[in-house]
């Protein structure tokens, strides 16, 4: 795997570590707990951060089975202030819905369950990007609904400040089921 990709992903994976261990101490009850009505329950946070995951996965590996670096277009500026856009308005405290096919979640689910899909779905992660061929790397092989084309770089820092967004809500609505 390339270095820079080996780093990156290590660092997401570091994170949903840490979270998982964090969540130890956590009953299936708790974690299920919806703060609110209408409001995501931290089971429910972190499945839809799953969900995602799993379908950029999905898309990256349709995209690169025909990958057509003309079409894909080299990653420059533009994809670069796109991704800093991105990760800025992540950071930001400014809520809207989620996408169209990463807005479903399950009313309830064990956390053994989850975690368990999560790390099996990271693993076929570092598979795939082990697996990429280094001359695709600068390309934008990845599409974000609001940024657009992005490299393999900018989709994991998007994965990665997706991840970090949603580790404060799960940790809010935790506080709020105790």
């Amino acid at each position: 795997m390339d270095a820079r990709l080996e780093k990156q992903f290590g660092q997401l994976q570091d994170t949903a570590n840490a979270l998982f261990q964090r969540l130890e101490g956590f009953t299936d009850v708790q974690m299920n707990q919806p703060p609110k009505p209408e409001k995501w329950s931290a089971i429910q946070a972190m499945y839809h951060v799953m969900d995602a995951e799993q379908k950029s996965l999905m898309y990256l590996k349709k995209k690169t089975t025909s990958f057509d670096k003309e079409k894909a277009g080299k990653n420059g500026i533009l994809e670069m202030c796109k991704s800093i856009a991105l990760t800025a308005f992540l950071r930001s405290p400014i809520k809207v819905k989620a996408p169209k096919g990463v807005d479903t979640v399950p009313e309830s689910m064990p956390f053994d369950e989850l975690k368990a899909s999560w790390l099996k779905s990271r693993e076929e992660m570092r598979a795939f990007l082990a697996a990429l061929p280094q001359d695709t790397l600068e390309y934008n092989m990845y599409k974000h609904p609001l940024a657009g084309k992005l490299s393999i770089f900018q989709a994991i820092n998007f994965l990665q400040a997706h991840f970090n967004r949603h580790q404060k809500q799960i940790f809010d609505a935790l506080q709020e089921a105790i």
